[in-house]
C-alpha cells in the first residue's frame, strides 16, 4: 500500500495495484477492488496490468448481475 501512495504515478505501481486490489477480491470487498481497479485502467490503460484489471471488472460486473 505504501509504494501506491508514494508512487501512485510511476508505471512500475501498476501490478502493485493489480495485487492489492486481488487482495480485496480475496476479501469480499467487491466495491473497493472495482474502484481500485478502474483507476489502474485509467491511469495506465496501455500496462498488462490493466489489461488484467479490466478482464477482472468485466468478472465483478458478471457477478453484480448474477447477484441481482
Amino acid at each position: 500500500y505504501q509504494i501506491i501512495k508514494d508512487y501512485s504515478d510511476n508505471s512500475i505501481t501498476a501490478p502493485v495495484m493489480l495485487s492489492h486490489a486481488t487482495d480485496m477480491i480475496a476479501s469480499q470487498d467487491y466495491k473497493q477492488a472495482h474502484i481500485h481497479l478502474k483507476q489502474l485502467i485509467e491511469k495506465f490503460p496501455d500496462s498488462k496490468s490493466a489489461e488484467q484489471a479490466k478482464k477482472i471488472v468485466d468478472k465483478l460486473k458478471a457477478k453484480e448481475g448474477a447477484t441481482n
